[in-house]
């Protein structure tokens, strides 16, 4: 752990994979207030059922440059080093949030390094790499791949 403040494309890397592909698009956690609350112009009534929706943040065009194109670089700043973003919420926020971020990221940092030290990753002989397929209102379909991990 102690090389993740010399390796930043890495960790951009996975902050951008969380980023597209989150693993809890939508809190599982449900709110509601017990009094009437006002949101963006409309008025919520008391016992509104509402779910945050990571998805969209992190995906919010408003916000991200292309936020559908894959690129780790948009957590590079001018220095190098891996922006912050409050956009950026995998693990969500507030007293709701995951107690296991810390291990979470720290593990998913170790597997990736190593999987990445261990393996040559490949498109299999023959075949052209996936295309993205897109459902529209900004949101991508998993695209199934074959993959070859070559262990050198």
């Amino acid at each position: 752990m102690t090389d993740k403040q010399n390796m930043p494309f890495t960790e951009a890397t996975i902050l951008e994979v969380m980023r597209t592909q989150p693993i809890a698009p939508l809190v599982n956690s449900r709110h509601s207030s017990d009094q009437p609350t006002q949101f963006k112009g409309y008025v919520l009534p008391p016992r509104t059922m509402i779910i945050a929706n990571m998805y969209a943040l992190m995906n919010d065009p408003d916000h991200w440059v292309d936020p559908e194109i894959f690129n780790p670089l948009r957590f590079i700043g001018e220095d190098g080093k891996v922006i912050k973003d409050s956009y950026m919420l995998p693990f969500s926020i507030g007293k709701r949030q995951c107690p296991g971020e810390p291990l979470a990221r720290m593990e998913l940092f170790l597997f990736f390094v190593g999987i990445l030290q261990k393996f040559r990753i490949e498109i299999p002989p023959g075949r052209e790499a996936p295309l993205k397929v897109e459902l529209g209102n900004g949101m991508n379909a998993p695209v199934e791949s074959d993959l070859c991990f070559i262990r050198d």
